[in-house]
């Protein structure tokens, strides 16, 4: 086992030390307490300090020493807590620098002493031939030997301070020791019950007062520490309240003098004022505390509803344009079948088909008439965002019309079904009904209204579905349904396109569609307006009539009509 002994004692070595880390935690743990900053100034800050060795409830306390005043004078009535700061005090340092947490709140500050001396309690001795006041006097004289040699990283704890002797001469004996320890550059705290050193603390810098709270109502201490304010003995009070005499106490006050007992009053409203003071410092933290929670709530809930509305945009963006793009293939599909459905129809009328497959070309154009009206005005619901976002051929009926001349009359009055002239509105439409009562029933486009009956006129006379008595041939039947169809998808399409403002891919596919349209209505000649300005919109629209096969012809209009910023275009016959 001998030669094992070195290993062996380093191993008990380690295991007291690991023992010692959880003892530790496991005293923080017990004594909910906190570990403390560490600082190199010389600075103690404790915030809501608890005696670790005094059994709950507590009263914590609050201490500051070493920035601006380095010495700290505790007054007030007996019983108070006044040795409890002191101790308390003292414990914190030693245990920080034990490695130790301490029992207070977050926030406590603490820094590395190299000696702490205290001079607490009754050292008399009958062995030693020592008093009260000799036993005092001793410690502090070994006291100031220890602090020559640490100076400010000194700790000095002082216990009713010049007691034990006679009043005047122990309070000045008091004040020479804490100038000495003051000048020193030590960190000090001490209790005391001499009004001198009260005065002594307001006169001199570096040095504060302090006192424990003692409520004159139910007769006990508070163990609050009131840092700023001295403390009174209320002696006074106090005997009176026990039931002593009032003329006894009466007696007492006027042997002291009428400046201590204006002193005494003067420390009393202090305190007062000082309590009074704290109540409301606070209430107003409280309300800090209260306002920057609710604030912090609605920074939370205002990017909360920011992201909210981040995702309901994009989701709706998202959507419309899911929507705007279904819109559109719909769309092209139906100009596409429009178109082919166009081609069979022509060349089923230079064929001369049976009657029931022309009857069969109307019925799918009509269908194909409404499913596009049915699609246009479901995109045109669409929200604000929405419609501004969608292609601009779908908001075509919303441009502004140019006004256009008048056909001449076709020499007899309109029927239902035929295609008229609107006098007023300079558009073609459809008569619906017989006229009655000066109005007649008519429809634009997608739309029916109700006009004046002198304000119409006919314009092409509708061809029979039926012959005329004399009969015409399949050709011609044909041909003029072909006519028929042709006149309906006139009335719904615009003279006129507009293609101001648009990015020069927007404009092309905007005249594509309108071409395709007036070629499929056969209208001509129409207007294209794309502005003069930097004249690329007049190229690219140039460019693309110049290759279209059913393009006959085009030129700027006259100037009052638009001059250069127009084109009208002429279709091939």
């Amino acid at each position: 086992m001998g030669r094992h002994a070195d290993a062996l004692l380093e191993t008990l070595g380690a295991l007291g030390e690991i023992d010692l880390v959880f003892a530790r935690g496991k005293l923080a743990h017990a004594m909910d307490a906190v570990e403390p900053l560490i600082n190199r100034e010389g600075f103690i800050g404790l915030r809501r300090a608890r005696h670790p060795l005094l059994s709950a409830p507590v009263v914590p306390i609050d201490v500051d020493l070493g920035r601006e005043n380095r010495v700290l004078i505790i007054t007030g009535p007996n019983t108070g807590g006044k040795t409890v700061a002191l101790k308390t005090v003292g414990l914190f340092c030693l245990m920080a620098q034990s490695g130790l947490h301490v029992p207070a709140h977050e926030g406590c500050t603490l820094p590395i002493f190299r000696g702490i001396y205290a001079d607490i309690g009754d050292e008399q001795s009958i062995q030693q031939s020592l008093s009260t006041f000799s036993g005092h006097i001793t410690n502090i004289a070994e006291i100031l030997k220890g602090v020559e040699f640490t100076a400010q990283r000194s700790l000095v704890l002082l216990d009713e301070a010049g007691a034990g002797t006679d009043p005047t001469e122990g309070a000045a004996l008091a004040k020479s020791i804490l100038m000495t320890l003051l000048h020193k550059g030590a960190r000090v705290i001490a209790t005391t019950h001499y009004g001198e050193l009260k005065e002594f603390a307001y006169s001199t810098d570096g040095v504060e007062n302090a006192s424990v709270e003692f409520n004159l109502e139910s007769l006990r201490p508070t163990y609050r520490l009131l840092i700023g304010t001295p403390g009174a003995s209320n002696a006074f009070t106090i005997s009176a309240r026990l039931g002593l005499p009032e003329g006894v106490v009466q007696a007492a006050r006027g042997m002291i003098g009428t400046d201590r007992v204006v002193l005494s009053e003067v420390i009393q409203r202090l305190t007062d004022d000082q309590r009074a003071q704290e109540v409301d410092v606070r209430k107003a933290a409280q309300a800090a505390r209260d306002i920057e929670q609710k604030r912090a709530q609605y920074e939370r809930d205002l990017e909360r509803l920011r992201q909210e509305r981040v995702d309901i945009l994009s989701r709706a963006r998202a959507e419309a344009d899911e929507t705007l793009r279904t819109a559109r293939r719909e769309l092209d599909n139906l100009r596409e079948e429009m178109r082919r459905l166009d081609r069979e129809t022509r060349k089923a009328a230079q064929e001369g088909p049976a009657e029931t497959d022309i009857q069969k070309f109307r019925e799918r154009l009509s269908e194909l008439d409404r499913r596009v009206d049915k699609r246009a005005l479901k995109v045109e619901r669409r929200s604000d965002a929405t419609i501004q976002r969608a292609p601009r051929v779908l908001k075509k009926r919303k441009e502004p019309a140019v006004v256009q001349e008048a056909p001449a009359p076709a020499g007899r009055p309109p029927a239902v079904g035929d295609v008229i002239w609107i006098a007023g509105l300079n558009q073609r439409g459809v008569l619906l009904a017989p006229p009655s009562g000066g109005k007649a029933q008519v429809q634009i486009g997608v739309m029916r209204t109700t006009v004046p009956e002198e304000n119409i006129q006919l314009v092409l006379t509708p061809t029979p579905t039926q012959p005329r008595s004399g009969g015409l041939s399949a050709a011609g039947s044909s041909q003029a349904r072909a006519t028929d169809i042709r006149m309906r998808a006139r009335a719904n399409i615009s003279p006129e396109v507009n293609l101001r403002g648009l990015r020069a891919d927007e404009a092309l596919t905007k005249v594509e569609e309108y071409v395709d349209q007036v070629c499929l209505a056969g209208l001509s000649p129409v207007r294209i307006v794309h502005g003069k300005g930097t004249g690329a919109l007049k190229k690219m629209v140039w460019d693309y009539l110049k290759g279209h096969p059913n393009v006959g012809g085009f030129h700027h209009p006259a100037d009052e009509e638009g001059g250069s910023g127009v084109t009208m275009v002429q279709l091939r016959d």
